[in-house]
């Protein structure tokens, strides 16, 4: 996928960042290496980690039982011979469990969302209904079109919720959270803060990101 900072009023590209579903908080570069195998490229398939599995399986020649249910696809096509991703379809994940938006092609559903609470270093993002973004049009997510296109805003609203229902129980996360490395992050991140409040920087904390344009004037 293509790399890009927050997006928003800045004129940057994507939107919010980490913590989000928004795009800025989503989209990362990928550079696949393999001299002699991978030709040199750049391309705009949307990939996921879930489909490394299934992929790095299939280059190795190693068949995955049927027994076993992946959520991922084999992209060996899209790193070695260019071709399109075997999906259009991506799935937006928050705290690693709750599926809170997806994208089929170029159009992207994000469900009702409480506001998400900032910290030193980014502005909170406003509590709103459902959303539908056309990527394509609109990567910076600016533009709500869920009252302009009803039909389409049907079919993602479905599409969705039989993607949550089928995606199955999520195993518990390996990473124990309160271990040493944790907290040392954590001092280190307190650390920075006290450094940035003597140098004169503002928290954003108190600060609300909410610009999402469409839906009042239609």
């Amino acid at each position: 996928m293509v790399a890009g900072r927050s997006a928003g009023r800045r004129g940057e590209t994507l939107r919010e960042g980490k913590t989000t579903s928004y795009e800025g908080g989503v989209r990362v570069p990928l550079i696949a290496y393999w001299k002699g195998k991978i030709k040199p490229r750049t391309d705009h398939e949307v990939v996921r980690n879930l489909d490394w599995f299934p992929t790095l399986a299939d280059i190795c020649g190693v068949a995955v039982p049927d027994s076993i249910r992946l959520d991922g696809y084999d992209i060996s096509g899209v790193l070695l011979r260019g071709e399109k991703s075997p999906s259009n379809v991506y799935a937006y994940f928050r705290n690693n469990k709750d599926v809170t938006s997806l994208r089929v092609g170029d159009w992207k559903i994000t469900l009702p969302q409480d506001k998400i609470v900032g910290n030193f270093w980014r502005a909170s993002t406003a509590a709103h209904d459902t959303l539908l973004f056309n990527l394509k049009e609109d990567q910076s997510e600016t533009t709500d079109l869920f009252h302009k296109y009803p039909e389409k805003a049907k079919e993602m609203t479905k599409a969705i919720e039989t993607y949550k229902a089928n995606f199955g129980p999520i195993p518990p996360a390996l990473v124990v959270w309160g271990n040493d490395q944790r907290r040392e992050l954590q001092q280190q991140r307190h650390k920075a803060i006290e450094e940035a409040k003597k140098r004169g920087i503002k928290s954003k904390k108190d600060e609300v990101d909410g610009f999402i344009e469409g839906r009042d004037a239609l």
